[in-house]
């Protein structure tokens, strides 16, 4: 069950932001919209239930110079970099056209909006069926999906909350990023033919909107907000050559010689789970792989760049160093209550590490210095879906604890 809620009373201005309440003050208020211009091509609304805004600035998680209002591990630009483009009066009359269409539920947030006769709708990174994505819903959810994927399968690697619309009899395209990394769900049609609703779970639903008008501009818009990658070396872009799995330099040896013989181009070998030490990550079978140096030198020589996977589960062990190192260090995620969470991989039990704090990346980044000394050109992230060889929560709970440091 769902409330709409809608402003009553302006609040004012808070930093960049202009605050509504739909109450005629806090005390009497369930709910808050808060609005901003960023530039002139992107308006953000902030969509809380809760009548007292946090008045915090977060720094940005990437580490650049910048704040926002929330935390975000998807904005990559803070609110200073954008120049004000109009009054503030003519900012609140712009951003109040956008407070239409939110409710709230039991944990629970949404927006519904109109979707045009003839919009066709792309994007929300991984999934199955046609590319148009009109009539169809979609659960944004991270997944490790079952063998065979087809029409119905609903949840994959790799969930992007983000998609661009487009008017085929007008040519004008806009787009939509909802900055949550909880579930998400899309329903773009397909409960009513002529409305997008926008479900998430959580108090906090963030809508960035991107004016457009060409398909180039909203990528545009929305990579100067989000981030671009930098240049990949022109051999990235080359052919890959991977598969589960390559079990010894012997093997990697004999699928390059048969690329070259057969003239065929390949600037790549992706070695899987089976090059490891029992799969713990960060190691190799020194029985199959006996000189890792040498292989990957020779094979460059070659033009074949090798890379390894690396899972994040690591592997329950007192005598393999990550865990060794993770335990003493305390950078392994634990469980309300302090326990250690553990969870089922490809090592069987195992243990991850706590990346919501600064010293615990910095130490995950490090293990990869002695990888990289034996020249591999990459490395292959894995199992990030969230992804457990098994789900059986009454043996393994979800961690709970947050432990977020103060640049997150």
């Amino acid at each position: 069950m769902f409330t709409a809620a809608q402003p009553m009373h302006y609040h004012g201005k808070e930093a960049q932001e202009h605050i509504w309440l739909n109450g005629e003050q806090a005390e009497t208020s369930t709910c808050l919209f808060a609005g901003s211009h960023l530039g002139n091509e992107i308006v953000r609304i902030r969509f809380l239930h809760t009548a007292y805004p946090e008045g915090l600035r977060f720094q940005l998680a990437d580490g650049v110079e910048g704040t926002l209002p929330y935390h975000s591990w998807i904005v990559s630009t803070g609110d200073e970099a954008w120049e004000a483009t109009s009054s503030d009066e003519e900012e609140q009359s712009l951003l109040a056209s956008y407070l239409r269409g939110f409710a709230y539920g039991n944990n629970q947030l949404r927006w519904t909006c109109s979707l045009p006769e003839d919009e066709h709708v792309y994007g929300f990174g991984e999934h199955t069926r046609a590319m148009n994505k009109r009539g169809e819903f979609l659960p944004l959810w991270n997944w490790d999906p079952d063998m065979g994927h087809g029409p119905q399968t609903g949840k994959m690697y790799t969930a992007i909350p983000f998609f661009l619309a487009i008017s085929p009899s007008t040519g004008k395209a806009t787009g939509l990023l909802v900055d949550h990394t909880g579930k998400v769900e899309m329903d773009l049609g397909h409960a009513d033919l002529n409305a997008t609703q926008i479900t998430v779970q959580g108090d906090s639903l963030i809508l960035y909107f991107f004016a457009g008008p060409t398909p180039a501009d909203v990528l545009r818009q929305y990579t100067e907000l989000t981030g671009r990658m930098p240049m990949p070396p022109r051999w990235a872009l080359g052919h890959h050559q991977g598969r589960w799995s390559y079990y010894s330099e012997q093997e990697v040896r004999a699928i390059a010689a048969q690329f070259r013989e057969r003239n065929h181009a390949c600037e790549s070998l992706w070695l899987d789970i089976d090059h490891m030490d029992g799969f713990r990550t960060f190691t190799w079978n020194s029985q199959a792989f006996p000189d890792v140096a040498r292989m990957t030198r020779e094979m460059l020589e070659q033009g074949f760049h090798v890379i390894p996977v690396i899972n994040p589960g690591i592997k329950t062990d007192r005598d393999y160093f990550v865990y060794r190192e993770g335990l003493a260090r305390g950078y392994l995620s634990r469980k309300q209550g302090g326990d250690l969470y553990m969870g089922t991989a490809w090592p069987d039990d195992c243990n991850f590490a706590d990346f919501s704090r600064a010293q615990v990346r910095e130490w995950w980044g490090d293990l990869f210095h002695h990888f990289l000394a034996q020249g591999v050109a990459g490395s292959w992230n894995d199992m990030n879906e969230p992804s457990q060889a098994t789900l059986i929560e009454k043996k393994y709970h979800k961690p709970v604890v947050k432990t977020f440091d103060d640049d997150v």
